[in-house]
């Protein structure tokens, strides 16, 4: 069968109600490659990008490798916890520069520290606005031992003065979201993805219940929203409850369950349309696509876009941070990037093929 043939039929097979599930998306080996460099910055997670000029992307990383990738293993490495990129140029064309500070002794350390003293950032999402970057930043401290040891401390939105600047030289200002809760048995925050529309920037969140006897136990994507032009500004934010944006964030609706922390929301190219992308459950071989008319929801039911292989090399790999990439777009095609990490962080570094951003294209045509 030709590959042509072979993705045609998937097409028609996805596009049928009731059957089984026949994954759409195709890596992109060329864009996998770009993100893959062999000294230096050497692997991250997270990966949220923003264009913040034309031709002129910036890529925030999580959780980050630095050393050199020897005979498939990392080698005099260490890791910090946020890093960032810049994308210049598209197609065959396309560079990616690499950013990672280091302190007055050479030695690699985080781009964002919190203010506060307490614990350290990962990005979860970046938006441009009024000649400034939004991030989207989620405290986060050591919580026990292994791979799951962390936990959420708080939320924090840095704001980038100068974003055209090398990303070691950035300005950036921090200020605590209010609108957290973070207890043993229930977690709001806002930042898990972000979208411009119609002089609006949505915030969107997840409040997540984990006492097993509370009303609905699960992950929820809930969403906010201010002003462009107030983007900056909390007392400017509503919350979408039951219909109607409004003020207590408590209140706001859960709108599409078994979400991931970290998602995307963007709008179709020539449609007024939006397509909500993220990992099921947050770590999982399924990325899972809906789509919605209004950045409110409803949301369609979930279409499974893609198993991630790379579960199948090991037990202990485990997928996740499903993300679309609006700068990446084209007329035909949806692209998205996921990771692979492992319960064993040693497995990670002598596993060189994990750890990185990998790439997917999704035809627009089989997303409804």
């Amino acid at each position: 069968m030709s590959v042509r043939i072979a993705v045609s039929c998937a097409l028609l097979l996805a596009a049928i109600p009731g059957q089984a599930e026949v994954p759409v998306g195709q890596p992109d080996e060329h864009l996998n490659e770009l993100f893959q460099p062999h000294s230096g910055w050497i692997g991250g997670d997270g990966g949220v990008s923003a264009e913040i000029a034309p031709g002129h992307t910036v890529w925030l990383f999580s959780d980050t490798f630095v050393g050199e990738v020897r005979d498939g293993r990392r080698t005099n490495a260490t890791m910090i916890n946020n890093t960032a990129a810049v994308m210049s140029g598209s197609g065959p064309a396309a560079q990616v520069e690499f950013f990672v500070r280091r302190n007055s002794d050479g030695e690699a350390e985080a781009l964002i520290v919190p203010e506060d003293g307490n614990g350290f950032f990962w990005i979860h999402a970046a938006a441009h606005a009024n000649k400034r970057l939004l991030l989207f930043l989620v405290q986060i401290e050591k919580h026990g031992e292994g791979a799951f040891g962390f936990r959420e401390i708080g939320r924090w939105l840095g704001v980038v003065e100068n974003p055209l600047d090398p990303p070691v030289e950035w300005k950036i200002q921090q200020r605590k979201i209010p609108f957290t809760v973070v207890r043993p048995e229930r977690v709001i925050g806002f930042g898990a993805a972000t979208l411009i529309h119609d002089r609006f920037l949505y915030i969107y969140g997840v409040d997540e219940h984990r006492d097993p006897a509370a009303f609905q136990p699960g992950r929820f994507l809930i969403a906010a929203r201010v002003p462009l032009a107030e983007a900056e500004n909390f007392h400017a934010w509503t919350f979408l409850a039951d219909g109607r944006w409004q003020q207590d964030f408590r209140s706001a609706t859960p709108m599409v369950g078994e979400v991931a922390s970290e998602n995307s929301v963007s709008q179709i190219p020539g449609r007024e349309q939006f397509v909500l992308v993220y990992s099921h459950r947050g770590m999982s071989k399924k990325i899972h696509v809906r789509t919605a008319s209004d950045p409110g929801g409803p949301w369609s039911d979930p279409m499974v876009v893609y198993h991630c292989p790379e579960v199948n090399w090991d037990r202990r790999n485990f997928c996740y941070g499903a993300k679309a990439h609006e700068s990446l777009f084209t007329r035909d095609e949806l692209v998205l990037a996921y990771f692979t990490n492992s319960s064993d962080f040693w497995h990670v570094a002598g596993d060189a093929r994990l750890y990185w951003p990998r790439f997917v294209r999704v035809p627009w045509s089989v997303i409804r």
